[in-house]
Formats: structure tokens, C-alpha cells, sequence
């Protein structure tokens, strides 16, 4: 049986609960839509209609989050370096979307996030200097718009430069939401330049975005009952499962 837009009721159910969990956890901790959302559906749907009905919950959520926090010029100019790059790195690897084999990457990632994650809980006093903060934000926002482009997945290798950073509990939720709303444009661009935003995978994408932002909203009301140690916890342990799935895909 078809629903509208062509696809089935079981389908239409599984896009909208996992929108939905993808927008819970991001409104607790800041990130992790995009991750949610593209590794359950990615297991069922080819990868260029999942980035597709992804699109539109990412950015309306990004914009409600970055709204919701409040204050993003205080972030935009800390970390417009960043930005700049992570901008661009989306740009450029968008178009390798269809064609571009990512398990390289996701190994090289997943390792990284996995040993990064698993020291910071041991030894939670790591911090990155203040000296090396810009030219890393260039690093890593290169590095996460060459994965964004070709999986909308560049989460990791800043999230870990900012935990680096010790950012509180606020200036997390702030900096994730300008950062990501900032990325999430030109992939928008970039996609329907590339077909992946379609007239059939927006209509998908623009259904979905109502669980993601309800699920976001619940979140958030959760978020403001977590302590900043839990906070973080919470973050390096979503980012340890995180790796650990990159492994798992770099290899299957």
C-alpha cells in the first residue's frame, strides 16, 4: 500500500520515528540528527534519496537551535575560521555524493573519534590551547565539510575539537547551532545542484522536518535538567557509539 509521495506506510512510519529520535537526541546534546538519521535509514534506502529527505529537518532544526540559544555573534566570531572551511568543504565534496566510496574516511574518523572520546572521559582535564584553537578549526572544519558533503555526517571532528575547547553546557548548544545552521545551507544548494534534492525527495524532507523539530523541542526540555558533567559524558559517549559505527561501515 502507497501513501503519498510513493512510498509505503512502513516506510513513512520508520522516516518519521527516526526523525524524531534523531531530534530528541540533538536537542539534549546539540548534535547527532544527521547521524541518527542516515545510519537507520541508510540501511534501508539508497544513500542519495536518505541525504535527500535529510536536508530539510537539518536546516529548520540547525535555525531552531541557533534561535533558541541566542547570542550566535559571539561564536561566529570566534569561529569563522571554521566555518569558512567547513562551508567550503561541503561545496566541494558534495558533488562526490553519487560516485565516492567513503570507507577510507569513515575508518580514518571512526578511529579517531573512538581513541579521542575514550581518552576524554579518562582523563577529563584535557584541554586544547587557546594558541592552537584557530589553526585546528581550520583542520577540522575542512575535514568535516569533505564528510558532510558526501554523507551530511560532518559532526564528529568538530564535536571533538570542541569538547577539546571545554566549552559549559550553553556555549556547546550555541556554537553546534551556529556551525551546523551555517553548513547546512550550502548543502542545500549544493544537493539540489547535484539532484539529490528533488521534486520527490523534498516533499519527504519537508514531511519530515515536523517529528524532527517535535522531537528537538522534547530535548531540549530534557537538556536543561542535565548537569554540565552529565552534559559532556552524554556527548563523548554518543561520539564513542558514533565511531564506532563509522568502523563498523568502513569495514562492511
Amino acid at each position: 500500500m502507497e501513501v503519498l509521495f510513493g512510498i509505503s506506510w512502513q516506510i513513512a512510519a520508520l522516516v518519521g520515528a527516526t526523525f524524531f529520535f534523531g531530534g530528541l537526541v540533538k536537542g539534549v546534546i546539540g548534535i547527532a540528527l544527521p547521524i541518527v538519521s542516515f545510519g537507520i535509514l541508510s540501511t534501508l534506502l539508497p544513500v542519495p534519496v536518505v541525504l535527500g529527505y535529510m536536508v530539510i529537518p537539518l536546516v529548520i532544526t540547525n535555525l531552531t537551535q541557533t534561535l533558541q540559544a541566542g547570542n550566535p555573534a559571539k561564536p561566529a566570531k570566534r569561529f569563522w575560521p571554521l566555518i569558512l572551511f567547513l562551508v567550503a568543504g561541503i561545496l566541494i565534496s558534495a558533488r562526490l555524493v553519487t560516485d565516492f566510496d567513503p570507507r577510507i574516511i569513515y575508518g580514518i574518523i571512526g578511529v579517531a573519534v573512538v581513541v579521542f572520546s575514550t581518552i576524554s572521559l579518562v582523563q577529563p582535564e584535557f584541554r586544547l590551547p587557546r594558541v592552537y584553537e584557530k589553526p585546528a578549526g581550520v583542520f577540522v572544519g575542512a575535514l568535516g565539510g569533505f564528510l558532510g558533503g558526501i554523507s551530511t555526517i560532518w559532526g564528529p571532528p568538530i564535536t571533538m575539537y570542541l569538547v577539546a575547547l571545554k566549552l559549559d553546557k550553553d556555549e556547546m548548544i550555541r556554537s553546534t547551532g551556529l556551525i551546523w545552521l551555517c553548513a547546512s545551507v550550502p548543502m542545500v544548494l549544493a544537493y539540489i545542484a547535484y539532484d539529490i534534492l528533488n521534486e520527490v525527495t523534498w516533499k519527504i524532507s519537508a514531511a519530515a522536518t515536523l517529528p524532527a523539530v517535535a522531537g528537538f523541542y522534547v530535548g531540549a526540555y530534557v537538556r536543561q535538567f542535565i548537569g554540565q558533567k552529565t552534559f559532556r559524558t552524554a556527548i563523548l559517549l554518543f561520539l564513542i557509539v558514533i565511531g564506532l559505527n563509522l568502523l563498523r561501515r568502513a569495514v562492511l
